[in-house]
């Protein structure tokens, strides 16, 4: 998988350039997808602490390329699921005129096995990830701060490292964010398909669109309740485990549903139900891992690079 994008700033190429590659490890301070950043242990990359996708909730970014003259780096991410291979992303500045110039980026990602199943969908969300980001990057050069949408979440994320007294190694409680909201994200979607298609999805579902719209509509309150909490994060630690046992509830039910044979969905019902069970489960263990993280407990290599990293 191969992405390309650019975008025409307004500010001289050496002024974008130093965002980019001097301060290359301070990227969590103005973009909402990566909520914290810090230099690795090191001092050959950055710790990210990401909000791209459920699942994954850090990822070590280490630079194997860099040049101050041509304004240009290329760094390596470690720490990705299993299913995807090799992942390097290559930054060019260049000058478009004494005052004007180009940021632009080449991603390369290999993905084997499954993976290719969700490859589509990734990398519609990794086009999304990387236009959003260019344009914060051309917030903050051009504003000199970041993005509004950038200033709420380092707010949000600063009362919750407040009431979350994170032990060595953890996050305060960044990652723990982006997974309650990554299934505030699910949930809502899978919500809309219910209560705009119920009717529709009745018949190859094997199930009434009464049962149906019922589920989108429980979905939908269980949405509300999460952005409550979002902007609530000092409540975030209380509730967590009510929300992962409500995940655990979910998963138990659909897997007996799907493993009897007399239950009313069809082939195609137990098929769409275990999708949304899949990316369930996927919400559950980033929300586990992301509250270990809150504490420092269940600590990775990443967590041992934070953490060397901070001490640095």
């Amino acid at each position: 998988m191969r992405i390309e994008q650019h975008i025409d700033i307004d500010v001289p190429a050496e002024q974008l350039w130093q965002a980019v590659g001097p301060g290359f490890a301070s990227i969590g301070e103005w973009a909402s997808a990566v909520p914290r950043s810090v230099p690795t242990d090191q001092a050959d990359g950055r710790v990210c602490t990401v909000a791209g996708a459920p699942g994954i909730d850090q990822v070590v970014e280490r630079i194997t390329d860099y040049s101050d003259t041509d304004r240009t780096l290329t760094y390596q991410a470690e720490g990705l699921p299993g299913f995807i291979g090799e992942a390097t992303n290559h930054w060019r500045i260049e000058a478009t005129g004494p005052d004007t110039s180009r940021a632009s980026f080449t991603a390369s990602l290999q993905v084997h096995g499954p993976g290719r199943l969700v490859a589509p969908a990734l990398g519609l969300r990794l086009r999304f990830i990387g236009r959003r980001t260019l344009r914060e990057l051309q917030h903050l050069v051009e504003h000199g701060q970041p993005t509004d949408r950038k200033r709420r979440q380092l707010q949000r994320d600063g009362q919750l490292a407040e009431q979350l007294t994170a032990a060595p190694g953890g996050d305060g409680g960044a990652s723990l964010l982006a997974a309650v909201g990554w299934n505030a994200k699910l949930s809502a979607v899978v919500a809309g398909l219910l209560l705009a298609a119920g009717v529709p999805f009745s018949g190859p579902f094997g199930v009434s669109a009464t049962l149906l719209t019922a589920i989108g509509v429980a979905l939908l309150a269980g949405v509300g309740l999460i952005r409550w909490l979002l902007d609530q994060p000092h409540r975030l630690r209380a509730v967590t485990p009510a929300i992962l046992v409500a995940d655990v509830a979910w998963i138990a039910a659909a897997s007996i549903l799907i493993a009897q044979p007399d239950t009313p969905f069809t082939t195609t019902g137990k098929t769409a139900l275990g999708v949304m069970t899949l990316g369930v489960a996927a919400v559950f263990i980033a929300q586990a891992r992301g509250l270990a993280h809150a504490h420092g407990r269940g600590a990775s290599s990443t967590n041992r690079a934070t953490t060397a990293a901070s001490d640095h």
